[in-house]
């Protein structure tokens, strides 16, 4: 009897943690698949601002991992929907939209369950934001999945395959100081896996990285 409400309870807590907003991304993507009745057949052509203004909204509830909501839903998200974003033409070239969408991927990769079904088509579509033109806060948001992402051995194996920590490597010259700290920060969730240890040797990253150790910012250091 102890047991079965002990199991109960757990069940109507998670359930309860469902309903919280931000806590998953049913809305977002309940969003994209009404889009694909439009004229386009696409919400990102039809309508971007939708898009924006809901990956804005679940990022606002999650910023603080301390009171994130996603982060209690232990189960993984379907984040396939946000992948097909980031990969769209349309989100390369709005660096807002993509700012936002970056974001939102930041806050679901603080979870194992979502770091764990990563593929190498994931890291690629990611990867190409490091080298964003147009804003170098797009490349220190893509910067900073990979340091969460990189907790993962099976992710570092999958990073050294699709060669990004050069793209790394080069935002530790940005003139924004945390450009230069999520740059780090993932250089060093790489060095974790000896695997990683190795193949920045190889790339010649170190010596980008030793005058930081003296930078005037804590962040950065």
């Amino acid at each position: 009897r102890l047991v079965k409400i002990g199991m109960s309870d757990t069940a109507d807590d998670l359930s309860n943690a469902k309903l919280k907003p931000g806590a998953t991304l049913d809305k977002f993507n309940e969003a994209i698949k009404r889009g694909e009745s439009g004229s386009h057949r696409n919400i990102l052509v039809d309508n971007p601002g939708l898009v924006e203004d809901l990956a804005v909204e679940f990022y606002k509830y999650n910023e603080n991992p301390k009171e994130s909501p996603n982060l209690e839903v232990e189960d993984e998200d379907d984040c396939s929907f946000v992948m097909d974003c980031l990969d769209h033409d349309c989100c390369t070239d709005d660096a807002d939209l993509a700012l936002a969408l970056l974001r939102m991927l930041k806050v679901l990769s603080r979870k194992y369950a979502n770091r764990c079904n990563l593929e190498s088509e994931d890291i690629r579509i990611i990867a190409k934001y490091l080298h964003n033109k147009d804003s170098l806060y797009v490349a220190g948001e893509a910067a900073s999945i990979f340091l969460n992402i990189c907790y993962e051995k099976e992710n570092v194996l999958l990073v050294i395959q699709e060669n990004v920590v050069q793209h790394l490597a080069e935002l530790l010259d940005s003139p924004f100081e945390d450009v230069q700290a999520n740059a780090a920060g993932a250089l060093q969730s790489l060095s974790f896996q000896e695997e990683g240890r190795v193949h920045m040797r190889e790339a010649n990253v170190l010596p980008s990285l030793f005058p930081l150790l003296t930078h005037p910012s804590v962040k950065v250091r």
